[in-house]
């Protein structure tokens, strides 16, 4: 097995999702032949929101995104953020920032991907990491409350494992086998040539 790793620090900032690309190199077909692909992960995710009501009161929340990571044809979910349950009382046109997390994450898939003509050769291959917007999920509050703003900051390692079966190189002669076999043929020669010679000696008078 060959194991990469890449790390990663992203920030996001609603409303937009943040897209980010991770480099890994390509299996050298000359290693080996790719069976499978797995990844693995850890990491942190916290998330920030200012919340906000004319009126005020209690409210309670959770706040919610999420990580993924892809290739071409498929994707894997490394952190599914939800802080719960987050409560407090707001003052009357009193904006009140919130922070979730952080929360630490870790994982793994046992196959990842199963085209391997994406992994295989001497150049790279990307894989995105996307981190999804907060999403702010109201329980409870004043009837006029309402969340603004929004990000997310992760930070953390993938690991991506080619599971191979190595090249079988051809095996040199060793030294005393060359020797032996160059032993054996100089035996042979040296026996063909006294029986010439006894087939071709005169008689004896």
């Amino acid at each position: 097995m060959l194991t990469q790793t890449a790390t990663f620090a992203i920030t996001q900032i609603n409303p937009n999702e943040f897209v980010d690309q991770l480099q890994f190199n390509q299996l050298n077909p000359s290693v080996g032949t790719l069976q499978e692909i797995a990844i693995s992960w850890s990491g942190s995710q916290e998330d920030f929101v200012t919340i906000e009501s004319a009126t005020g009161g209690a409210w309670n929340l959770d706040l919610a995104n999420d990580l993924r990571l892809s290739d071409a044809d498929t994707f894997a979910l490394l952190a599914n953020a939800i802080d719960p349950d987050l409560s407090g009382v707001l003052g009357a046109s009193s904006p009140s920032p919130l922070q979730g997390g952080p929360m630490t994450f870790t994982g793994g898939t046992g196959i990842f991907s199963t085209d391997n003509a994406l992994y295989e050769g001497t150049g790279t291959v990307d894989l995105t990491l996307t981190e999804g917007v907060v999403n702010t999920l109201f329980n409870s509050g004043p009837s006029d409350v309402e969340s603004f703003g929004g990000s997310s900051a992760s930070s953390g390692t993938v690991d991506l494992d080619y599971i191979y079966t190595p090249t079988t190189a051809v095996p040199e002669p060793s030294s005393a086998a060359l020797l032996t076999s160059l032993g054996g043929l100089m035996l042979i020669v040296g026996q063909r040539y006294r029986r010439k010679r006894l087939d071709h000696a005169a008689p004896v008078a």
